[in-house]
């Protein structure tokens, strides 16, 4: 397995530019009185940008609905910060400033249904780590029923994706991951884009979730300076990447049979298939060694799929295993984009970790 570092953990004054490190945390302090409660939104920042229904853009409205959600927290005497780096620097960032809550707010995405004939293709998914059901559990309660969509859900991160989500699995607190609608059903759309309405919702389940004072209405103590919605902190994180692959030179034999099977599910032929035509031909090849360890290195076939949706990558994951561990000797998998494991995984914004067969009881 090849494996450099690529950079370290460390804290930088805002004079070092890093193309893993761009911009700071956005902070809205209290205003007056403080509740003691601190609270992170990670909205989404994809790339390249997931589009849906009337041209809607999934980064860009997550950004709005997250500082309408700050808005509101800190109306009630939270402080809040509002994550504007990609999904890891995020990470580090909440964890290291001791949240009590750490929420991305994504949409959802599956087969488009512009004009909104049928309901159970929108609604809201929380996912969230196994066990660590209460905060999601606070935030489906104050968002069901409130998008047009009817397929409202709560989900482990693995039970929704076939993956272990990176902003669940390694957040230091609760991290409900929202997935506010869908932006492939089209009543849902005209929904999220109504931003206040959006976070209102979002700022429901988490107050319900901390069972903080509102310091609107409740006893609080005096807040310390509060600082411009506007205003950034001095301090951003320049986060640790460790790029790590199999060489198929050097791992294992070459797996033929398993190499044709992905080559054909590749080619995009199936309609409801998350490949497309534009994949075709995107495999270097598959190999395997004698734990059952397999390797399937792709060509970069992002740019023409895109970042797929939760939904997206439960069937993307689906579509994959079935096709890989029908073969018995088969016992883990590493999905990688030109050697790259750690460039697969960045893109589906997942832990970095084989694939197993899943145990079945008898």
């Amino acid at each position: 397995m090849k494996k450099f570092l690529i950079i370290s953990v460390t804290a930088f004054i805002l004079l070092f530019t890093s193309p893993w490190s761009t911009y700071a945390d956005t902070i809205y302090n209290p205003v007056g009185k403080s509740n003691g409660y601190k609270v992170y939104l990670s909205p989404a920042k994809h790339s390249p940008e997931k589009v849906g229904c009337s041209n809607y853009q999934e980064s860009a409205n997550a950004s709005k609905i997250a500082t309408e959600t700050a808005k509101d927290l800190q109306a009630m005497g939270y402080t809040v910060r509002v994550g504007t780096n990609d999904y890891v620097t995020n990470t580090t960032s909440s964890n290291n400033w001791g949240s009590r809550i750490h929420v991305p707010i994504h949409s959802n995405a599956t087969t488009f249904d512009c004009s909104g004939t049928t309901p159970s293709r929108g609604g809201t998914w929380i996912m969230h780590y196994p066990g660590a059901t209460n905060s999601a559990t606070k935030l489906l309660n104050a968002m069901k029923n409130a998008s047009p969509g009817t397929n409202d859900k709560i989900l482990t991160d693995v039970e929704a994706t076939g993956s272990t989500l990176y902003e669940v699995r390694s957040t230091n607190m609760e991290a409900p991951y929202v997935e506010a609608a869908f932006h492939t059903y089209g009543p849902d759309v005209t929904w999220l884009l109504k931003h206040g309405t959006v976070g209102q919702t979002i700022t429901n389940g988490i107050h319900s979730y901390t069972g903080a004072a509102d310091c609107r209405t409740q006893t609080c103590v005096t807040a310390l300076r509060a600082m411009s919605n506007s205003e950034v902190e001095t301090i951003d994180y320049i986060v640790k990447r460790e790029d790590f692959g199999y060489d198929l030179n050097t791992h294992g034999s070459r797996f033929s049979e398993l190499e044709n099977d992905i080559k054909e599910l590749i080619k995009g032929n199936n309609p409801e298939s998350v490949f497309v035509d534009g994949t075709a031909g995107m495999l270097n090849g598959v190999s395997i060694d004698e734990k059952g360890t397999v390797v399937i290195d792709f060509k970069d076939f992002t740019g023409e799929v895109g970042s797929p949706s939760t939904y997206l990558m439960g069937e993307l994951n689906r579509e994959l295993y079935n096709v890989v561990f029908k073969y018995q000797q088969v016992q883990e998998v590493y999905y990688q984009f030109d050697g790259s494991f750690s460039d697969w995984c960045y893109w589906l914004e997942i832990v970095e970790e084989p694939v197993k067969r899943m145990v079945t009881n008898h």
